[in-house]
């Protein structure tokens, strides 16, 4: 019952505004752990994907990682500048840099407190961190060849505000790379804010049974992740955070009553 009077709240702006960012910093301050890294769904490779090879160290934040490898393989983000909107814990930006050799990566995040553990958990010579607004973004005109946004978008208050905020940043041939979920009508209103911001949709795909694939083959690891990390009181609020078997997000991803969407776009000519 919480968890969907909680999820019909995230559908009003307000809400959003105030509750995500403090949660965020909560959650950096509260569980530094340096293990948990990323915090998105998970994605197991489809058909005609590569198997990722990956470093032992890595292997055990393999679903997580494939999220970013596979969005990341849309574009290809090798020796261009490369800007993250909602970088979280910065596990996705730190996997990237080290393995796809962008010219420079900068994670921007709102939450401060996450950024201060970027900053100390990461390190490179052109690898950046900087706190900021995802609907007001603090970077000169057509700075960034790939703006990268990995299930973050559904947290702002505007996303219309964040996608015409990605259009000015990016260069002239710049792209976006986008996965999040959303529900079946708000996909459609999804791709009118990516037509209204000045942004053209190169491609869609509709990856909510590799996010479901993910969610089973992770799933002891997460659950020991949970066990090991959390105190037993706060543990079944972060096992629906992370769409455990049988919470209301894993569920719904099951049921297609929420879809898990990719998208890479361009600005408009």
């Amino acid at each position: 019952m919480f968890t969907r009077i909680f999820m019909s709240l995230i559908d009003i702006p307000l809400f959003r505004t105030i509750f995500w960012k403090p949660v965020y910093n909560f959650m950096a301050k509260r569980f530094p752990n340096p293990d948990w890294q990323l915090m998105n769904y998970g994605y197991s490779s489809g058909s005609g994907e590569d198997h990722l090879h990956l470093e032992p160290g890595d292997e055990y934040q393999r679903y997580p990682i494939q999220m970013y490898h596979y969005l990341a393989m849309l574009a290809g983000i090798d020796g261009k500048d490369v800007l993250e909107v909602g970088c979280g814990r910065g596990g996705g930006a730190n996997y990237l840099y080290r393995y796809h050799k962008p010219r420079s990566y900068t994670g921007l995040d709102i939450a401060d407190k996450a950024i201060g553990f970027c900053r100390k958990s990461y390190s490179g010579d052109n690898l950046s961190f900087v706190a900021g607004n995802a609907e007001k973004l603090l970077f000169p005109d057509h700075s960034f060849d790939v703006v990268i946004n990995v299930e973050s978008s559904h947290t702002y208050s505007s996303v219309s505000k964040f996608l015409a905020e990605v259009r000015r940043v990016l260069k002239e041939d710049g792209v976006l790379l986008l996965v999040d979920m959303r529900s079946p009508a708000n996909r459609l209103e999804l791709l009118k804010q990516f037509e209204v911001a000045g942004l053209t949709i190169i491609s869609e795909e509709d990856i909510t049974d590799n996010v479901n694939e993910a969610l089973d083959e992770g799933h002891l690891i997460n659950a020991e992740r949970i066990r090991n990390s959390f105190p037993k009181y706060i543990q079944k609020y972060f096992r629906e955070f992370a769409a455990a078997k049988g919470s209301y997000m894993y569920n719904a991803f099951r049921n297609r009553e929420v879809l898990y969407l990719r998208y890479m776009a361009k600005r408009a000519s």
